[in-house]
């Protein structure tokens, strides 16, 4: 769990709060901001919960057996220009 996990939970629960006294005493702009606050907590516990998947996805990466790498690249030499290819538009798409 990540700092953006708990931030973002604290923050929609206290909107969420906000929002039902604000609904309760009739003050429109409470309510207003508690719903805008429990949305955004939602998009940071939402961010939190990607940045997880991302570290695990990492963790995943590295315990790849890439020795025989080569061999697979010479049998299929077009799907690793492919690859190549590919991991190059994303990086130039990234860096524009």
């Amino acid at each position: 769990m990540t700092k953006d996990n708990l931030e973002g939970s604290v923050r929609s629960a206290i909107g969420q709060g906000e929002k039902i006294i604000g609904q309760a005493v009739g003050d429109k702009a409470m309510a207003a901001q508690g719903a805008y606050d429990y949305a955004a907590g939602k998009a940071q516990s939402a961010l939190g919960s990607a940045k997880d998947a991302v570290n695990e996805g990492g963790n995943a990466v590295s315990t790849i057996d890439l020795s025989d790498l080569e061999t697979r690249i010479k049998k299929n030499p077009w799907a690793a220009v492919g690859v190549a290819a590919l991991i190059g538009l994303v990086i130039g798409m990234i860096s524009r």
